[in-house]
C-alpha cells in the first residue's frame, strides 16, 4: 500500500481549503465520484493532501475528471 491516509480537498482561493472526500486505502486502483456542483461557476483548485505509509512511498493517482 503506497499511502495511509489521503483526503481530496478543494479551495477557490487557493488559501482556504475544505474537505470534500476522504480516499479510503487500498492495494487496488478505485473509482469514486465527487460532487463538485457547490462550485459551479467557479474557479476551484483541488488537491490531495495525503500521509504516506513509507518514507520514499509513492502515491497512485490518476486523473480522470468528465
Amino acid at each position: 500500500m503506497d499511502i495511509s491516509r489521503a483526503e481530496l480537498q478543494a479551495s477557490v482561493d487557493g488559501h482556504t481549503w475544505q474537505s470534500l472526500f476522504d480516499v479510503p486505502p487500498s492495494d487496488d486502483w478505485i473509482g469514486v465520484d465527487v460532487d463538485l456542483s457547490q462550485f459551479a461557476g467557479q474557479v476551484v483548485y483541488l488537491r490531495f493532501v495525503m500521509d504516506a505509509a513509507l518514507p520514499g512511498s509513492r502515491p497512485r493517482l490518476e486523473d480522470r475528471a468528465r
